[in-house]
């Protein structure tokens, strides 16, 4: 999960390695590149628990795509939650495996289609969907729907692309990302996919790169609508720099 920018260097939040056909290089060393960029693994669970802990707890069984090392995984099975994760990458689901966690080696959407419908409490793909043709996204999230039970929840979280700086650092700064995904686009995508009860929040403004507002008692009161343009700047430029979608099947009526 990102973190914000200013406070060292911008972060590159997940193991993009589960799909297929992600635009890969045989000479980029993706492993070390993540372990420079990506932060704190402990930290990066200790933020996810705390933004869907709840909800995947009261969803099981969960599926992590794109698991990686399955930090989450485990903290989960921990809590007594039945968890299983997918990724495409060998090493990162014999280091899963060895921890005691079913981990299947396969891209996500092979993976969903050799599942059986209704069979899943909740999905979480963190870091994920970005790196994601749009063709096998929409799969993905098609596939998603129809797996998980009545009332399942689907939660993906993204960079935020709304926010400019996003665009500008860690988002670029990653060869592997496709292309970014609007908020409103996702939301649309969801909805088409046949979830329903399409939710987004936002998370790690850029706190520290934010223009100041004339904010002194003295201030004349001509400064008020300048202020108010610094608040616009900020949202648009240094505003939150990760939102999550979190979805839901229909439920039976």
């Amino acid at each position: 999960t990102a973190t914000e920018l200013g406070d060292g260097p911008p972060p590159v939040p997940a193991p993009a390695h589960l799909v297929e056909q992600r635009r890969d290089s045989e000479l980029f060393d993706y492993v070390g590149f993540e372990r420079r960029f990506r932060g704190d693994r402990e930290e990066i669970t200790a933020t996810l628990l705390g933004r869907y802990g709840q909800t995947l707890v009261d969803h099981a069984p969960v599926l992590d795509v794109g698991c990686g090392r399955g930090e989450l995984l485990a903290a989960l099975a921990e809590r007594g939650v039945e968890v299983e994760g997918v990724d495409t990458d060998l090493g990162m689901v014999s280091e899963a495996r060895a921890r005691g966690l079913t981990v299947h080696h396969a891209g996500a959407v092979e993976h969903l289609r050799g599942r059986d419908p209704g069979s899943i409490g909740a999905i979480i793909a963190t870091h994920v969907l970005e790196h994601l043709e749009l063709d096998y996204l929409i799969e993905l999230l098609e596939l998603a729907a129809s797996r998980l039970r009545p009332g399942g929840v689907f939660i993906a979280e993204t960079p935020n692309p709304a926010t400019l700086v996003v665009l500008g650092s860690h988002f670029i700064l990653d060869p592997t990302h496709v292309w970014p995904l609007h908020p409103a686009l996702l939301n649309f995508l969801c909805e088409g996919a046949g979830f329903r009860e399409v939710q987004l929040d936002f998370y790690s403004p850029a706190t520290e790169l934010r223009l100041s507002r004339l904010d002194d008692p003295a201030t004349p009161a001509w400064a008020a609508p300048l202020n108010d343009m610094v608040d616009r700047l900020n949202d648009v430029l240094f505003g939150a720099q990760d939102y999550s979608v979190s979805a839901t099947t229909p439920r039976p009526t």
